[in-house]
C-alpha cells in the first residue's frame, strides 16, 4: 500500500460522498491487456447453435441416423475461441461425433492458428469407428483442412506382480504408438522419422536410402557401435533414445 501511495497509484479524495471509497486506484492501459477474447452472450436468435443445425452438419458428413444430439460446430468453435490461444492443445475426453476436432480445424483455417486437438471416446457401440473417425476424416477431405489425422486404440498391459520379461513383448507392441503420441509424429507416413526397437531393424537401416531421414527413435536397450554412430552423424541423422519410463517396471513397495 505504501509503495502504491508513493508511486502515485493511489490518490486520496478531498471529499467523500456516501457509500464511496475514500481513494482512487490508478490503472494503466499497458497493464490491462488480456490475451483471451472477452466472453459475450451466446444468442440463439439465429438458430446457429441449435442441435437441429448440428444434426444436419453430421448427416451431411456421415449419413443420417448415425448419431443423436450432436453439438453445432459454430457453438464449439466460439467456446474454443474464447478459451484458447492459437497454439493451444484442445482435449476432449467425450468426443461423441467429433465436433470438437472439426471446430478446431475450422478455427485454424479462419485465423491461421496452429491449435492441435486430442479427442477420446470409449467406442461404445462402435462410435469411434463408425462415427467419430469417419466424420473427422470426411471433414478434412471436404474442407481441405491441413491437419493430419491419427487414430489410436488403447489396451491395458498388466505389469503388477510380473517380471519385465513376462510383459516386455506386449509392451513393445505399444511403444511405437506411445512415441507417436508424445512427439506428435507418424512413423507410417513420415519418411523423415523412423523407430528402431529391435536389432534386426537396426541392421535393416543400411538397406534403405536414408537421404530423407533426419531422426531416429532408438529403443533404450539397443546399443550403437562406433561405426553405426558415425554412419548416422555423416548422414545428418539425429538419434533420440526412447526414455526408460516407457519400459520401467512397477516398483513394489
Amino acid at each position: 500500500m505504501q509503495e502504491y501511495i508513493q508511486s502515485g497509484r493511489i490518490k486520496f479524495k478531498d471529499k467523500i460522498r456516501k457509500n464511496q471509497r475514500g481513494f482512487i486506484f490508478k490503472r494503466y492501459a499497458q497493464n490491462m491487456k488480456v490475451t483471451t477474447h472477452p466472453v459475450g452472450t451466446l444468442t440463439f436468435a439465429d438458430n446457429a447453435f441449435m442441435n437441429s443445425v448440428a444434426t444436419t452438419e453430421t448427416n451431411q458428413l456421415i449419413g443420417a441416423g448415425k448419431f443423436s444430439y450432436p453439438k453445432p460446430v459454430d457453438f464449439i468453435k466460439k467456446l474454443i475461441k474464447y478459451t484458447s490461444k492459437k497454439d493451444s492443445i484442445i482435449l476432449d475426453f467425450f468426443a461423441g461425433s467429433g465436433t470438437t476436432g472439426h471446430a478446431v480445424m475450422e478455427l485454424n483455417k479462419e485465423d491461421a492458428g496452429s491449435r492441435k486437438y486430442i479427442i477420446c471416446t470409449n467406442n461404445e457401440n462402435n462410435i469411434c469407428k463408425d462415427v467419430t473417425h469417419p466424420r473427422i476424416k470426411k471433414s478434412i477431405e471436404e474442407n481441405d483442412f491441413k491437419e493430419n489425422l491419427k487414430y489410436f486404440t488403447i489396451d491395458f498391459v498388466e505389469k503388477k506382480n510380473k517380471l519385465y520379461y513376462e510383459y516386455a513383448d506386449s509392451l513393445l507392441l505399444h511403444v511405437t504408438e506411445l512415441v507417436e503420441l508424445e512427439n506428435a509424429i507418424d512413423f507410417e507416413s513420415n519418411k523423415e522419422v523412423k523407430i528402431i526397437l529391435k536389432e534386426e531393424q537396426l541392421r535393416d537401416i543400411y538397406k534403405i536410402d536414408i537421404k530423407n531421414l533426419n531422426t531416429i527413435y532408438l529403443g533404450h536397450d539397443i546399443l550403437l557401435s562406433g561405426e553405426q554412430i558415425n554412419y548416422f552423424v555423416e548422414n545428418n541423422v539425429t538419434v533420440n533414445v526412447i526414455p526408460e519410463h516407457y519400459y520401467k517396471e512397477i516398483e513394489v513397495l
